[in-house]
């Protein structure tokens, strides 16, 4: 940290505060370091979720298309039913409310 380095001024509940207090004492850090600790972890957490759900995406996405070839190849006469069932529980279980 240098003096340089931008400043920014925010408002914690006094329970919040408290628990930062007894977090920086707990590790030798001023209020401020565990501050900046904390976000950073944060943003590097945020960051890697990013990409780890991207990464889940891309692979719920080529399973699905696997499974569509699969059966739209073997077994052709029940992919309608099969969408329509998928509809149906989509709608039912993870439709915005």
């Amino acid at each position: 940290m240098n003096n340089n380095d931008p400043q920014i001024t925010l408002r914690l509940d006094h329970a919040l505060c408290d628990r930062i207090d007894r977090l920086a004492v707990r590790n030798g850090l001023s209020r401020s370091a565990m501050i900046r600790h904390a976000l950073r972890a944060f943003a590097n957490e945020a960051e890697m979720s990013g990409a780890s759900q991207r990464r889940m995406a891309r692979t719920v996405e080529y399973a699905q298309l696997a499974l569509d070839v699969i059966i739209r190849d073997q077994y052709p006469d029940v992919r309608d039913k099969l969408l329509a069932e998928t509809d149906k529980r989509v709608e039912q279980y993870h439709a915005a409310r």
